[in-house]
């Protein structure tokens, strides 16, 4: 599965290329993590964990895994594992640098390892690389947001104040909130009224149940439709969380490539 999805992964950037945002300079910039204890608690929290990876400046930039298996805090070293390809292996012995992206307490974190040198004892090949400087890590969400807006999933719910029904597109949506456009501009909507009985339709038909908090609403773009966000506390049942779970997984592996050259 993780093979295939590479693969697919592999050609989109291909194709498009990378889209994401360049990193400014300023390292007070809130989206980064620039404390070295902070740094370290970071990388032990990834400790055993795989992650995507890719290796910057390569013209066919691949996407690969890896994993960090040590963090030497006294020496100040990351030991990783070999890629899990041999290409991928000889283009880092030669670049020396890997970009990690993988989710932290549910946000996008990506980390760019520089200086990586090789080494093999006996039969076993790794990789060490210097603390990085920084992280890029933005947290503003507990759980992190994934555009939604190409999979024109709906949602319904009734507003506990009014009794009347509120339905739209999902804009974004993440596992305990989203945000959508409401295909009725005459719906009164009020900040912090819950929705009651909501339905989340993912792509494959599956359908999402919980009760929806508004936490904000605005005009969207130009004309008079309204955006509307907010957030849920649980699905129905163990199954729908699942399901949706699942559906956000296949998300975020797509979003972690997207956001790769940050």
């Amino acid at each position: 599965m993780i093979a295939r999805l590479k693969n697919i992964i592999s050609k989109k950037i291909t194709k498009k290329g990378f889209s994401g945002p360049i990193p400014p300079s300023d390292t007070n910039n809130p989206k980064f993590v620039t404390e070295p204890e902070k740094i370290l608690k970071v990388l032990t929290a990834l400790d055993k964990v795989d992650v995507f990876c890719s290796i910057p400046n390569v013209i066919a930039e691949e996407i690969y895994t890896t994993q960090i298996i040590e963090v030497l805090n006294d020496k100040q070293l990351i030991t990783l594992k070999p890629l899990d390809s041999s290409e991928g292996n000889q283009a880092l012995k030669h670049h020396k640098q890997l970009k990690i992206t993988t989710y932290y307490n549910g946000i996008h974190i990506s980390i760019l390892l520089k200086d990586i040198v090789a080494h093999k004892i006996q039969n076993s090949a790794y990789f060490q690389a210097p603390f990085p400087l920084r992280l890029y890590y933005p947290q503003r969400r507990q759980f992190i947001r994934i555009d939604t807006s190409n999979y024109h999933l709906t949602f319904q719910g009734i507003s506990e104040r009014s009794q009347s029904t509120v339905g739209g597109t999902v804009e974004n949506l993440s596992r305990r909130g989203l945000s959508l456009i409401i295909d009725n501009s005459t719906a009164r909507i009020r900040v912090g009224e819950v929705l009651k009985n909501c339905v989340l339709t993912l792509d494959d038909h599956t359908k999402i149940h919980f009760d929806f908090t508004i936490h904000h609403q605005k005009p969207y773009s130009q004309n008079t439709l309204v955006t509307i966000g907010g957030s849920f506390k649980a699905t129905s049942s163990m199954e729908e969380q699942v399901s949706l779970d699942n559906f956000l997984t296949s998300l975020e592996r797509t979003e972690v490539v997207a956001q790769n050259d940050i």
